[in-house]
C-alpha cells in the first residue's frame, strides 16, 4: 500500500510539472520507451510459455496503435 502511495505521488508530481512547463516531447518518448517494452517482454513470456501466436501478438499491437492515436487526438486537441 506504501508503495501505491509512493508511486501515484511521483506520478503526480511529475505530471504537474509536465504540464506546468508544457513539454510533451518527453512524455511521448516515455510511452513509446515502455510500450515497446511491454510488447517485447509480451513476447518473451509468451515464447517461454509456448503460447506464441501471431493473433495475440496482434491484439497487442492493435492496442499500442490505439494508445497512439489516442494521444495524438489529444495533443491535436480534437478529444
Amino acid at each position: 500500500m506504501k508503495d501505491n502511495i509512493i508511486q501515484a505521488t511521483v506520478s503526480v508530481a511529475i505530471g504537474a510539472l509536465i504540464s506546468y512547463f508544457n513539454i510533451l516531447f518527453i512524455p511521448i518518448l516515455v510511452l513509446i520507451a515502455v510500450m515497446l517494452i511491454d510488447y517485447i517482454t509480451g513476447l518473451t513470456s509468451a515464447y517461454r510459455n509456448g503460447e506464441l501466436k501471431s493473433k495475440t501478438g496482434l491484439i497487442g499491437i492493435l492496442k499500442k496503435e490505439a494508445i497512439s492515436l489516442l494521444w495524438l487526438l489529444r495533443v491535436l486537441s480534437i478529444i
